[in-house]
């Protein structure tokens, strides 16, 4: 360190740089194997290598995503609009944690921690908020397909969420969503779907980890083909549908970037996604 002293800031900037590139790469070198699995499963047939090419969603609305490594994984999510942001962290074997922080202050927000098992797949996620004295725990079941059936709150699995799936044309894709209180489901979201459309975000329900796992590939495949119209019912203690809610959807491209246009019942909203080959 005395020989970074006597050289000018620039220089010593360059180089402090250097070092914190091959701290990184080493932290990628020391993966997990189970992680790798986990990071990779819409891959599983690529040869990958750091030469190796694959196309990422770098952003969707204010959310613009950073990637690390040869193989692609996020290390950092940014949210422009709550001005906040979370970095992920794959050293650990079995787990993958992360923090988020306050974009102005560096004030840490909220810890997460996404528990793998052998096939890396999250089986548990661990979410405690600054200043809180609990740390949430979630649980994910898995059907032989390796795909989410069931997940609930650990302090309270009575309040669990039920997946069900369809297949079209060999295609699975997420048919519902059923929501329950012990026995009682009190809401119900069911999915149709552009059969010859296929989906490249891949982007997880927002009830998996309360959203906090959204964009991370850990809990499977929930659909092949872009979402059509989404509707939300709820229903009384008898069972009886009181409400229903509508949400539908239609896509379209300018080069690398997708538009999202959602009309529901409070209007229409417009989202874009970003893609590139990293």
């Amino acid at each position: 360190m005395k020989l970074l002293q006597n050289l000018p800031t620039l220089t010593k900037a360059m180089i402090v740089a250097g070092m914190l590139g091959a701290c990184q790469n080493e932290k990628e070198a020391a993966l997990s194997p189970i992680v790798e699995k986990g990071q990779n499963a819409d891959y599983q047939n690529a040869k990958l290598s750091p030469s190796y090419k694959v196309n990422r969603l770098l952003s969707e609305g204010s959310n613009v995503f950073q990637y690390t490594g040869p193989y692609r994984r996020i290390f950092r999510q940014i949210n422009e609009a709550t001005k906040e942001y979370t970095e992920f962290n794959y050293t650990n074997a079995n787990q993958i944690s992360s923090i988020k922080y306050n974009s102005s202050t560096q004030e840490i927000l909220e810890k997460s921690v996404y528990v793998l098992n052998s096939e890396g797949k999250c089986t548990q996620s661990h979410h405690k908020k600054n200043g809180a004295s609990d740390t949430e725990v979630y649980i994910y079941e898995y059907n032989s397909d390796g795909r989410v059936k069931k997940s609930y709150k650990e302090s309270y699995p009575k309040d669990y969420q039920v997946f069900v799936y369809g297949t079209v044309n060999g295609k699975i894709n997420l048919q519902s969503i059923q929501y329950y209180t012990g026995p009682t489901k009190y809401k119900e979201q069911t999915f149709s779907y552009y059969y010859m459309q296929e989906d490249k975000a891949k982007i997880n329900p927002a009830c998996i980890a309360l959203g906090r796992g959204k964009y991370l590939p850990i809990f499977g495949n929930f659909n092949e083909h872009l979402v059509k119209d989404i509707k939300e019912s709820s229903f009384t203690n008898q069972g009886i549908s009181s409400s229903t809610i509508s949400r539908e959807f239609t896509y379209s491209w300018n080069e690398q970037i997708e538009t999202v246009t959602e009309k529901n019942n409070l209007g229409v909203l417009s989202t874009k996604r970003k893609y590139g080959v990293l």
